[in-house]
């Protein structure tokens, strides 16, 4: 059986991962879809929590796995800065030079 060594930069990344995971308020995400009635193109209707979930640690795990540590998808960012990883979900967005 082959082994894969895991890195410690994996795991305190991974260890991050779970903590936004445990704490991120989904079910306020899925009420804030779902009063706007965002739907996911993938999907062809609104997502539910479960469904929310899931695409959060995705886009985690696509920042992890980009050369800018950064990821913006769905409603999603994900950025690691410092060696933090922070995951948001915006509604709204404006910048103007």
């Amino acid at each position: 059986m082959l082994q894969t060594k895991i890195s410690d930069t994996d795991l305190r990344f991974q260890d991050q991962m779970d903590e936004i995971m445990d704490n991120m308020d989904f079910s306020k995400i899925a009420k804030i879809m779902d009063a706007l009635d965002w739907k996911w193109a993938s999907l062809g209707c609104v997502p539910d929590e479960h469904e929310i979930r899931t695409y959060a640690r995705s886009v985690m795990r696509k920042c992890l796995n980009s050369e800018n540590n950064y990821c913006e998808v769905g409603g999603f960012i994900a950025r690691i800065e410092d060696g933090i990883l922070t995951l948001s979900f915006v509604v709204e967005n404006w910048s103007a030079e």
